[in-house]
């Protein structure tokens, strides 16, 4: 198999047994923080950055329709250099730091942060988590030898996605 993807090890996880379970859990337990980050951007920041320093909501939707702009363009872009370089872990271990970091800067801004500082901060934020997540949804497609067993690895990322929505909420 493949060291690159952990292929050698997904024949193992093929056939359902407890040592699957296990790797089921781990997997899928990511999409839980995950889930945490795309909600409180577009529930918590608008209110935030309106209320707190001043920004029009017309001007906090145009920050986040161009972030999103920019998501549209780097997504693709992500997707390519993770085929590339199929180090699906690293990437996610990579992302990850910087997802948390710039979270913390877009919901604890500086005293006057404005549309400038909201807008890097969501391009960074989209990136991280682009570059989490497009490796994370790979993974999943490589962590498994058989088409069930992917399906369950699959199922068991949405679950902790869904659970995680929930909770954000």
């Amino acid at each position: 198999g493949d060291p690159r993807t952990g292929a050698a090890a997904s024949a193992r996880l093929s056939h359902g047994g407890g040592e699957e379970r296990g790797a089921l859990l781990a997997y899928g337990a990511l999409g839980l923080p995950l889930a945490f980050a795309a909600l409180p951007i577009y529930v918590h920041v608008p209110r935030l950055y309106a209320e707190g320093f001043g920004l029009s909501l017309a001007l906090v939707g145009a920050v986040l329709l161009a972030a999103r702009i920019v998501d549209a363009v780097t997504d693709p872009l992500i997707g390519w250099a993770n085929d590339r370089l199929p180090r699906r872990r690293l990437w996610v271990a990579l992302a990850l730091p910087a997802l948390g970091a710039g979270m913390l800067g877009l919901l604890i801004p500086p005293a006057g942060a404005g549309a400038g500082w909201l807008f890097g901060l969501l391009v960074a934020v989209s990136l991280a988590y682009s570059v989490a997540s497009i490796a994370y949804n790979a993974w999943g497609a490589e962590v498994a030898a058989t088409p069930a067993a992917r399906t369950r690895f699959v199922a068991s990322r949405e679950a902790f996605a869904l659970a995680g929505v929930v909770l954000a909420a």
